[in-house]
């Protein structure tokens, strides 16, 4: 496995010794700003997959105050100026290239209209394509606009409201998923079974236990977003292979479709602002048998976090006002 897989590997397994789930939870604005999403502060493009949970997880650390991200060169460029001592935060982009097998070396893929695509050779006696389409991951340093001097952020600050309004979260989170299922149209979500909560993707429908049986509403909605987090891997949503491709309880496929519900589930939370009771023992003890197994197979938390950063967005997309 690549250097870079078992870098992000190192660092994500790092956060869930530390912090669990909660290393997951996305990062709210404190200066006023309206957005929390993690972009550029040059070209203003967003990050996105596990870039999202890095770079959250690197500003609850550091207490920034604005989600704005640059590299080293973009921060002279723009005559700022890193502050001595200041740690860089690495971000991950896949980056499409095609390999020549005659040189063994990788060519861009702005190269390629250079390129005689059908072009054979043989190798070890055989006719073969010279050139193989990759996809390699590439990774970089970004600072946060706090850790540089001469920069100041480019996100327009709200005027705060002179009487405060506040939002009861199990409000919010029931406002999101009834417009949620509302938009989506297919997806039914029944109580008529106490005994468990499952997403059962040949009716397309979840079955919750009553609230009332929960610890509390907020642990009811963690584990509703879960089972929500498994129908956005229905075929006709996201198609996503670890649901519609899964061999039963117990295996592989199954595992990893799991964890991508849980991660989703802690994003929403976080999102939400809920605090479920039993979230901390719960989710510890679940992510806890997988840090052994993710040490083994680097590649599987990357590949799981951005599936969960797809599900968080459907879900949160398709249920919010454009």
């Amino acid at each position: 496995m690549s250097k870079t897989h078992d870098k992000i590997n190192e660092i994500v397994i790092s956060g869930l010794k530390t912090k669990g789930l909660k290393w997951f939870k996305p990062w709210k604005a404190s200066n006023g700003s309206s957005s929390n999403d993690p972009v550029n502060w040059v070209t203003r493009k967003p990050y996105n997959g596990i870039n999202v949970f890095m770079l959250n997880a690197s500003i609850i650390d550091g207490g920034y105050n604005s989600n704005e991200w640059l590299t080293f060169k973009q921060c002279s460029n723009a005559n700022g100026k890193i502050i001595k001592g200041m740690k860089a935060t690495d971000v991950f982009f896949w980056q499409l290239s095609y390999f020549d097998k005659k040189t063994k070396k990788y060519i861009p893929i702005q190269n390629a209209k250079s390129l005689n695509l059908r072009e054979k050779i043989v190798l070890d006696g055989k006719s073969s394509d010279r050139y193989m389409k990759v996809f390699n991951i590439r990774n970089y340093k970004v600072f946060n606009i706090d850790q540089c001097e001469g920069l100041d952020s480019k996100i327009p600050q709200v005027e705060e409201e002179i009487e405060e309004v506040t939002f009861e979260p199990i409000e919010v989170a029931d406002q999101l998923v009834k417009s949620y299922v509302d938009k989506d149209g297919r997806l039914v979500i029944d109580h008529k079974d106490n005994s468990s909560a499952f997403y059962r993707p040949m009716t397309d429908s979840i079955n919750m236990p009553l609230m009332d049986l929960f610890v509390d509403a907020d642990s009811y909605y963690k584990t509703l977003f879960h089972e929500m987090a498994h129908a956005t891997g229905h075929q006709d949503r996201l198609n996503r292979k670890t649901l519609v491709e899964t061999n039963g309880f117990g295996t592989e496929t199954y595992s990893r479709e799991e964890l991508v519900a849980e991660i989703t589930s802690m994003y929403m939370v976080g999102y939400l602002g809920l605090d479920p009771k039993d979230n901390t023992n719960n989710s510890q003890a679940y992510i806890n048998g997988w840090i052994k197994h993710l040490t083994s197979k680097p590649q599987e938390i990357a590949t799981a976090m951005t599936q969960a950063s797809k599900a968080f967005a459907l879900l949160v997309n398709n249920s919010i006002e454009s």
